[in-house]
């Protein structure tokens, strides 16, 4: 969605001030090759981010809410080529770090499941948004009026919030886990879980029978 208002603000930008600039194609390509090597190298960086984590998201957001609120206002376009490769390297490269926190603490089973859900919600989300903001029967807002809604709506996720629910230990039967209990497949599971011998006591199992029970059972 980012990508296709960032578009629209380049033509406004350049109708309004008579720009000949068109580097539209060369800023997304750039863009996208400083992802892929941010995403790849951010796997060589040793960090907890389960410490530093909802630090990271607040200032990822103010960062990004920020940049887009200054693209909604000026008039130069070679300040909105380089706000919007920040926002998407920025974005890319945290989204890389949520994805793998994600994975950490699910099931190989829950994947498809779990990635697939967020996907779908986000789209929903996404929809919502544009029918709201954009869409003529939502406020129709211009292109400019729309950033400064979405540098608040970034803003808005900065907040401080509580922090999420317990993770729950990985089981056969539950898709989360802590990364030192994930159990990737039903093979690590009979390997993790050897069967633990019980008194027959305390299984409440019949006796074994024997041959002299069984004669003493036919007569």
């Amino acid at each position: 969605m980012l990508k296709k208002q960032n578009l629209f603000l380049y033509e406004v930008i350049r109708v309004d001030h008579n720009s000949a600039y068109n580097y539209n194609a060369a800023v997304d390509a750039t863009s996208l090759a400083i992802c892929a090597a941010a995403s790849f190298g951010i796997g060589f960086v040793t960090v907890d981010w389960s410490k530093y984590g909802e630090l990271l998201l607040f200032f990822v957001n103010m960062v990004i809410g920020g940049l887009m609120v200054w693209m909604s206002f000026t008039d130069n376009i070679w300040v909105a080529y380089v706000c919007y490769l920040i926002i998407r390297i920025i974005f890319q490269t945290v989204l890389t770090i949520a994805t793998y926190q994600v994975a950490v603490h699910l099931s190989s089973r829950c994947y498809g499941l779990v990635f697939g859900l967020n996907t779908f919600l986000a789209l929903i989300l996404e929809t919502i948004m544009t029918v709201i903001v954009v869409d003529k029967h939502g406020l129709n807002l211009d292109v400019r009026t729309q950033f400064v809604v979405y540098g608040g709506y970034f803003g808005f996720l900065a907040l401080p919030r509580e922090k999420s629910f317990p993770v729950q230990k990985a089981t056969p039967s539950t898709c989360f886990s802590h990364p030192s209990t994930a159990v990737p497949s039903d093979k690590h599971i009979r390997l993790a879980t050897p069967p633990v011998l019980l008194p027959r006591k305390l299984l409440k199992c019949p006796p074994p029978k024997t041959k002299d029970s069984e004669g003493q059972h036919r007569t």
